[in-house]
């Protein structure tokens, strides 16, 4: 929790500047992987136990867009876990079996 709650302190003081353009990052540690999006587009799906982001929604499989300023976080595990710890209003990302 004290690292969601540092990283999202740390992107809202970033993005808070004037000066910052495109933005989009994943930062991971092999437990937990953070994804943010600002400027570019940014995909998240979640299926068959697996959750995958990508910057383009590639092929037919079901994906949801990651909505501008979004900072969302997926915990490892046997059932990955999607967390949105920022986000505009959205719809719930549907997992697939």
């Amino acid at each position: 929790a004290a690292i969601d709650a540092g990283l999202g302190a740390a992107v809202a003081e970033r993005v808070a500047r004037p000066d910052v353009g495109a933005a989009n990052f994943l930062l991971g540690d092999g437990d937990v992987l953070y994804a943010y999006r600002r400027g570019r587009t940014l995909h998240v799906s979640a299926q068959r136990g697996l959750v995958m982001i990508a910057s383009e929604q590639p092929g037919d499989e079901p994906w949801q867009e990651v909505a501008e300023g979004s900072l969302l976080c997926v915990d490892a595990g046997a059932e990955p876990r999607i967390r949105w710890l920022t986000a505009p209003a959205r719809e719930p990302l549907a997992q697939t079996a």
